[in-house]
């Protein structure tokens, strides 16, 4: 992932984090076609959030995630990464 060109300077890292918590949640290559259309998707909406007063990185990751989940138009092509417990095997 390269380092997006915030609007703000104040706490670019926070918000390099919390799109990072938010493209990381999918399991999409950084080299697919799709993938820069929904980090712009998830770059927006952590603007948004931003912009209303938000500052914890794991609420703004959180809304990039449900913004993305909800209206993005891939959204049902999208797989969510899933953490396997102990014992369970992944389906190829």
């Amino acid at each position: 992932m390269m380092a997006r060109p915030w609007p703000v300077t104040e706490n670019e890292f926070l918000l390099e984090d919390a799109l990072d918590i938010a493209m990381r949640y999918f399991d999409l290559p950084p080299d697919s076609a799709e993938y820069a259309s929904v980090e712009k998707f998830a770059a927006d909406a952590i603007m948004d959030e931003w912009k209303l007063g938000v500052r914890h990185k794991i609420v703004l990751a959180n809304k990039a995630i449900a913004v993305i989940e909800d209206r993005h138009p891939l959204a049902n092509e999208l797989r969510r990464v899933r953490k396997l417990g102990p014992g369970e095997a992944q389906l190829p």
